[in-house]
């Protein structure tokens, strides 16, 4: 039987004609046993040959065991030699295999694209209507009346903060609020939390080193009139702070909704003037 047949197991003629990376890795593995026999044959051979010379055996005894060797050795060189062409398949058939996969999941990041566009896109309106409504009621004057119903959604700058987090936190001060609503339309008193101290954080950058040249001497932007309900004031406390783009100057006063507040207030670049109030412990996270 030839070394293809044994190693193929009749499967293809060459290892060129093996189609998967299983038919491949067994013919490797029928290889390197095939290997370590012939090797343990050989070692055999060679040792009974050394006794047949000790003990002077006849040269057609001698050269009997030499014959027999060289058909080991020569089992070794063929297997030697389809060895590379194996492992050169096998690279073939995986380096096809990794493209499909790859082409599988290429397919499916595409579709996870298109999905989360779609879904940024149904944001968009819901948001804006959100940001008008509560408009809406500061400007007809139900401002404090809105307190009762009205839980600010985690909006940053022109957009929307969604995370698993800060959704979940949303639903939660929803549901709590409207709890107390029950209770206070059923008759029951509920008193309201007392609002804590404005919060005492730690530097979250230092300071720029010095200020704005005299002759470019900026005037603070101040902000004047009522706040809009979930909005808090909050106001430079240095120079060189960058903020939206704009380099601030100390005085700088800013209207921002409660999870900007909560980022800004970590540090000691801003004060807590006005408005939502940040509890100490969520402006320290």
């Amino acid at each position: 039987m030839s070394i293809f047949s044994r190693l193929l197991g009749g499967q293809a003629q060459r290892p060129e004609d093996l189609d998967t990376i299983q038919a491949v890795a067994g013919a490797l593995d029928a290889l390197a046993a095939e290997r370590e026999a012939a090797k343990g044959n050989r070692q055999e051979l060679i040792e009974r040959r050394h006794a047949a010379l000790a003990a002077d055996e006849s040269d057609a005894a001698i050269k009997k065991m030499d014959s027999a060797i060289d058909a080991v050795e020569l089992t070794l060189d063929r297997l030697e030699s389809v060895e590379p062409r194996l492992h050169a398949r096998l690279d073939v058939l995986q380096t096809a295999g990794r493209r499909e996969t790859l082409g599988v999941m290429r397919a499916e990041y595409d579709k996870i694209v298109r999905d989360l566009d779609a879904a940024m896109q149904t944001v968009i309106a819901p948001m804006e209507a959100f940001r008008e409504i509560t408009s809406q009621l500061d400007r007809a004057g139900f401002s404090n009346e809105a307190r009762g119903f009205i839980v600010p959604a985690p909006l940053y700058g022109d957009g929307i903060l969604v995370s698993p987090t800060s959704l979940e936190n949303w639903r939660r001060d929803r549901e709590r609020l409207s709890d107390v609503s029950a209770k206070i339309a059923m008759g029951v008193s509920v008193s309201r939390p007392i609002a804590p101290e404005p919060p005492k954080v730690v530097p979250i950058r230092p300071p720029a080193p010095a200020p704005a040249p005299a002759s470019h001497k900026k005037e603070p932007l101040r902000l004047a009139g009522p706040i809009a309900f979930g909005m808090t004031r909050i106001q430079c406390q240095s120079n060189g702070v960058d903020y939206n783009g704009r380099q601030c100057v100390v005085g700088d006063t800013f209207d921002v909704t409660r999870e900007e507040a909560s980022y800004l207030l970590q540090g000691t670049a801003f004060r807590f003037v006005a408005g939502e109030e940040i509890p100490t412990s969520e402006a320290a996270q």
